[in-house]
């Protein structure tokens, strides 16, 4: 077990490596968050997304909510980030926000 020192439900920015804001990103769990660093144009999506083999929308049957597991990866989508960090899988490190865009199209 851990101590939570910062409960977050989403929206919130974290004082640490210049601003990390907190992006609700339920779906795959309830609860489930995303961290995204503007400056750096990194985010870190958890399950919110997968990586493996290559970038996905997390499976279907993996998510508790799937209706809401798409409309967190909207709300990611609309980000501008360049690097992606997946829970699973090699991160996306050139026009990561693009390729997210372009996977949405495709569901």
């Amino acid at each position: 077990p851990v101590s939570v020192d910062i409960s977050c439900q989403g929206g919130e920015v974290i004082d640490c490596f210049g601003g990390i804001k907190v992006i609700s990103s339920p779906g795959h769990s309830p609860g489930s968050l995303s961290f995204f660093q503007g400056e750096k144009k990194i985010i870190f999506t958890g399950d919110a997304l997968s990586g493996v083999p290559q970038l996905k929308l997390p499976p279907r049957l993996g998510c508790a909510d799937y209706r809401e597991a798409l409309a967190s990866v909207q709300r990611i989508a609309e980000l501008d980030f360049d690097i992606c960090l997946f829970g699973h899988g090699a991160p996306l490190t050139k026009e990561a926000s693009q390729a997210v865009r372009g996977l949405l199209k495709t569901d």
